[in-house]
């Protein structure tokens, strides 16, 4: 079973630069070459955004390393709200 994380009043909310400085891949603005075109392409931080204007906020971001040449700045990421 997975920890709970409990978020308070002091609880720190990360902004778009730590989020961007924590994955850089959150901030890409295409998607890599090799995605097929039927793939709709959405930036990750316009989804930030998106749920920071209704009410929640990413506290934990991580990224993985890049496993294939040419990936970088396109590897799987998360972000915990």
């Amino acid at each position: 079973m997975a920890p709970t994380t409990i978020i308070t009043e002091k609880t720190p909310f990360l902004t778009n630069a730590q989020v961007l400085a924590k994955a850089p891949a959150a901030g890409a603005h295409a998607p890599v070459d090799a995605a097929s075109n039927r793939y709709s392409f959405v930036p990750t931080i316009t989804v930030v955004d998106a749920l920071r204007d209704i009410g929640w906020f990413p506290i934990e971001v991580n990224q993985s390393g890049v496993y294939k040449d040419g990936k970088d700045g396109f590897q799987r990421h998360m972000i915990r709200f």
